[in-house]
């Protein structure tokens, strides 16, 4: 009996070693990327698209499925849709052997077959671009969108170019090498932006809207770009120290509208920034209008308390450790406070809590609210409206 039960053990043991054996070949097979393609003579292009014109006819196919053929992508889909097309520098869409391969390369760099199955990271996809745009239709530079040589030069003398094509609302700032480091897009609003179920800037008077806007210029541009270009080229170069991949960094600043009643207008500010190669970080900032005037409206006054009792208030809803409030104490500014249809929002951006890493709110309904805030305050909720 002792020696079937350690037969048995025996067997159990080398079981388990063939699983774990299996599970690191598994793991060590998909951590290798694989090719884009492996018969470059079953993969034929039928559409190329370059800075948003189809270039087709005037470039030749073979040579770019040739180009391809010599890099590689993950092994593992993820997902990269919806995505704006001002992203995308050049797109290849044609057949690899019996199925459809789609190939999109600039601040996006994947290969898929179908976008709602996710899409496979390319490597090198930076030298993967340069290489292609080498075959592309003569442009020059000025038409590519080259705008003004050596914007900013840094301190090891490389410097960055300013691009910009017509059709894409957005400045990219690249290396001498194409590399795109930084891309900035237009600001948006507060006109000409829009969201389902709330008034917009439109619905102002014209006095109102002149008053709204000369807000928001005095607000102006809430990020610096030189300095936000010195930050990527310093993340770019530890990129190239440490041997990684570098994924330019963007930037945006809108203005939408948040919330109204026929009192008040409200909106919302809303700057993405870098926080580092791979994420980003989103600074909110609410402002509070009269309706008839446009005149802006201190946060404060939307409540019925004095303003250092609402503050107590607001501090009492987070239901903080001591600690921790006291940094919120410290922290809250009015324009912390956003209005939406159907609750309040109290947001301290990343950076303004030192204990806590990422950005830090809390949302508060309305019901909670009637008590400290004014009733001429509290938004129209569209859906009973």
């Amino acid at each position: 009996m002792r020696c079937y039960r350690k037969t048995i053990m025996r067997k159990k043991f080398v079981a388990a070693g063939i699983i774990i054996i299996v599970v690191i070949a598994a793991i060590a097979y998909i951590s290798q990327p694989k090719n884009i393609i492996n018969d470059v003579s079953r993969y034929n292009i039928d559409r190329v698209v370059h800075n948003g014109e189809d270039v087709t006819q005037r470039v030749d196919c073979k040579a770019l499925a040739s180009i391809v053929s010599k890099y590689q992508c993950s092994r593992l889909p993820h997902s990269f849709a919806p995505y704006p097309l001002s992203q995308v520098a050049v797109e290849l869409n044609g057949v690899n052997g019996n199925n459809s391969l789609h190939i999109i390369l600039g601040d996006i760099n994947v290969a898929y077959e179908s976008a709602n199955k996710g899409g496979f990271s390319i490597k090198n996809s930076g030298a993967l671009l340069n290489e292609i745009l080498t075959v592309m239709p003569y442009q020059t530079q000025e038409a590519r969108g080259l705008k003004e040589k050596k914007v900013i030069t840094f301190s090891d003398g490389e410097s960055a170019d300013l691009w910009r094509t017509a059709y894409d609302g957005r400045d990219t700032y690249k290396l001498s090498d194409e590399t795109t480091l930084l891309t900035v897009q237009d600001p948006i609003g507060p006109d000409n932006t829009h969201v389902a179920g709330v008034e917009s800037f439109d619905d102002l008077s014209a006095s109102a809207q002149k008053a709204v806007s000369a807000f928001y210029e005095a607000q102006g541009l809430l990020y610096d770009t030189q300095a936000e270009l010195k930050n990527a080229y310093a993340a770019y170069l530890a990129c190239q120290a440490s041997g990684t991949e570098y994924r330019a960094r963007y930037i945006s600043q809108d203005i939408a509208p948040t919330a109204s009643n026929d009192h008040i207008m409200c909106f919302l500010t809303s700057v993405l920034l870098p926080a580092d190669g791979q994420t980003s970080q989103e600074l909110r900032l609410g402002a509070a209008f009269d309706r008839e005037t446009g005149k802006a409206l201190s946060n404060w006054d939307l409540f019925t308390l004095p303003e250092a009792e609402t503050r107590q208030w607001l501090l009492d809803a987070f239901d903080a450790d001591p600690s921790l409030r006291a940094e919120m104490e410290a922290a809250l500014k009015p324009e912390y406070i956003i209005l939406f249809p159907n609750n309040l929002e109290v947001t301290f951006p990343q950076g303004a809590l030192p204990s806590q890493e990422f950005r830090y709110g809390i949302g508060l309904d309305y019901n909670k609210l009637r008590a400290v805030l004014q009733p001429w305050a509290i938004p129209n909720d569209p859906v009973n409206k």
